[in-house]
């Protein structure tokens, strides 16, 4: 067995790493990976856990190692306009003299409240004309002249006279406003806080309507960026009554409160299903009205920042953080005076920014010359900018360059090694080149981020576009030797790491892997090649371990997707071993381990709280208990229903 990094030790009996709190070696190999975050497999406390920025997805097309990999693709472009943050409302342009409903909860996380737009199709400059309006903005202060609560339509302002009572107040807030035959009414927390008239003639079919700023795309440069959380939005094509508006505003779900006409407008976003930049209308099936995430938008899966349910919108201002698609690593701290840095990269021809340089590793904050604690690891496959192939940077001013090329729509591991000031550049196993730094101290990047695919700020476009994989960041320096072994067999198997949880060894986490712990765990036996706690106890423990933590998924996910739903519910009973006496396994309804399929599984699944949530989240949120004691209580009822249906398809023709 290859010797193991020295900040880690050998779990007993099995080929897996527990490390230090504070070690430096990172390894995502993006296998098994729900939403938006890349785990780090050689730590087991989240936090080199990587954040994924802009617009990255898991993909099984393209994996160099493994069956997945990570795709950078272009990012909403960066143009003249100064970007915002923006989710835009698909579906929504509306024709002349429309009438209109638009409403949400909004909590603001300014740290000083300021002038804000909700809801817009404004051009960005100039003059409010016909056929753009405000639907809604607002200001705490007064400080910009909007006393309180605004909307501009068709040229006519309609805005309260005094800034209300609670508007500044923190917390969750609920805003609306409807306009019937040019009649516009604005509410506040579910009372009408101002009303007037417009003149008829209005339109707004040149944009969709957009949630947090104006769209922009006439130019402009004033920042009204809305920042914040928000949930249960609705945008409806009539004036809600006052009193609906009064229930929203009290707690109601807008579901609950609204039913759709048959061809009318009707756009309802409550984020409970989405995840990432994904967000569907719940009142369609047919995508037309889902919500396009401009920039810093996405679903945020922390329960205690929605309004209702589990889930909201964030939104944050670009200068927050990166305008590119990037993984953020967060702050690693001194890399000492030995570390290695390493991906395996496929970048498509002429798909990378500006046929030029591309960062892959990255502390830089994107302007000015490199600082203290600033790293960057870039490369260019042509070699195009001042015939830089492959190049280190680093926080004493050294910069090592090669000008080796490399093919385009083909995987290469690029690896740098920094060992006591001497830093050497390899491509695809071999050494390109190498040189002393200024000095040989330890790189220490203090408190600040690093990022994979793009540096910490900055609208300079160098964003990592292509397939990536194997990323690895260790604190030694690999010989030239380790180095072509790491290219060869990819870095799970360089570093001797096992999947942790694979008991069948066929590389990946299967129901066998769990029938297989689940027995260990009924013969009491204490197995040490299935104790994944280190604890010399093989229990339930262990379970919970593999099904929670490994796998990442729910009691009840016969099927191992990922998500526990009424599907799994059809392929236990489909297998029709439920109350038979029979031993059973995973796939067919054993979820409490006792090697049995009866209502006990049902009680240990609908426990855990998955049912209809989607991926488990990488922080594991407690479900409330009492709905899922009143949906155990009709459990026979479901069950009896979907046998029914497995029998009756059974029989049909």
């Amino acid at each position: 067995m290859r010797q193991l990094l020295s900040t880690c030790l050998l779990g007993a009996g099995m080929l897996t790493f527990v490390c230090s709190a504070s070690a430096i070696d990172l390894f995502y190999d993006f296998e098994d990976e729900p939403g938006t975050t890349a785990f780090d497999k050689l730590t087991s406390d989240g936090a080199q856990n990587g954040v994924l920025l802009g617009n990255i997805q898991f993909d099984s097309s393209q994996p160099a190692f493994g069956q997945k990999a990570l795709l950078f693709e272009e990012p909403d472009p960066v143009g003249d306009v100064p970007p915002f943050s923006t989710l835009e409302i698909d579906g929504t342009t509306l024709d002349f003299d429309f009438d209109i409903t638009v409403a949400m909860h909004m909590e603001n996380r300014e740290s000083e409240p300021d002038f804000t737009r909700l809801f817009s199709t404004f051009q960005g400059t100039g003059p409010v004309p016909f056929d753009r309006s405000v639907f809604l903005d607002f200001d705490p202060t007064g400080n910009s002249g909007v006393t309180g609560l605004r909307a501009i339509v068709n040229s006519e302002v309609i805005m309260t006279s005094d800034i209300p009572d609670g508007l500044g107040d923190p917390g969750y807030h609920h805003y609306a406003l409807t306009i019937e035959s040019g009649d516009v009414s604005i509410y506040f927390d579910g009372e009408e806080v101002v009303s007037g008239a417009v003149p008829l003639g209005y339109s707004s079919d040149v944009v969709n309507i957009h949630i947090g700023e104006d769209p922009h795309d006439g130019g402009g440069t004033a920042d009204e960026q809305l920042i914040g959380n928000f949930d249960e939005v609705l945008v409806l094509g009539r004036a809600l009554a006052a009193e609906d508006i009064a229930l929203l505003a009290d707690g109601n779900l807008v579901s609950s409160v609204v039913t759709p006409g048959a061809t009318e407008l009707a756009v309802y976003y409550d984020f409970e299903d989405d995840s990432g930049t994904t967000v569907t209308d719940k009142f369609t099936v047919d995508s037309a009205q889902n919500g396009i995430a401009h920039l810093r938008v996405e679903v945020d899966e922390t329960g205690a920042n929605a309004k209702l349910g589990t889930k909201s919108a964030s939104i944050q201002h670009p200068s927050d953080g990166s305008l590119f698609s990037q993984i953020d690593v967060g702050t690693v701290g001194n890399l000492g005076d030995k570390f290695t840095l390493s991906a395996v990269v496929n970048v498509p021809g002429g798909g990378f920014p500006n046929d030029g340089l591309t960062r892959l590793f990255s502390s830089f904050r994107g302007t000015g010359p490199i600082q203290p604690e600033e790293l960057i690891f870039d490369f260019d496959p042509n070699a195009s900018v001042e015939e830089i192939g492959m190049r280190m940077v680093l926080p004493d001013g050294t910069q090592l360059r090669s000008n080796a090329t490399f093919s385009t729509d083909e995987d290469h591991t690029l690896t740098a090694v920094y060992d006591e000031g001497e830093v050497t550049l390899y491509l695809d196993g071999e050494e390109v080149e190498s040189g002393l730094a200024l000095s040989d101290d330890e790189v220490d990047l203090g408190g600040t981020p690093l990022r994979i695919g793009e540096d910490n700020g900055g609208i300079l476009n160098e964003n990592f576009l292509g397939f990536m994989d194997d990323v690895l960041i260790l604190s030694r320096a690999l010989s030239a030797n380790d180095v072509s072994e790491l290219h060869v067999g990819g870095a799970a198997e360089f570093l001797s790491i096992g999947l942790l949880g694979d008991f069948n060894a066929n590389g990946f986490l299967d129901s066998d892997d769990i029938d297989l712990l689940s027995t260990e765990v009924k013969a009491n036996a204490n197995d040490e090649a299935f104790d994944l706690n280190n604890d010399s106890l093989v229990n339930q423990t262990d379970r919970e371990i593999w099904i929670k933590d490994l796998k990442r998924t729910w009691v009840g996910d016969a099927d191992l997707n990922g998500e526990f739903n009424s599907g799994d519910f059809v392929a236990v009973f489909t297998a029709g071993k439920y109350e038979t006496g029979e031993m059973a396994g995973w796939a067919e309804g054993d979820w409490d381990g006792d090697m049995r399929f009866d209502s006990g599984d049902f009680v240990a699944a609908f426990t855990d709280g998955g049912y209809e949530l989607g991926p488990r989240p990488a922080i594991a949120e407690v479900p409330e208990p009492h709905g899922w004691l009143l949906l155990l209580a009709g459990l026979g009822t479901l069950f009896r229903t979907v046998r029914r249906m497995i029998l009756k398809s059974a029989v049909s023709p």
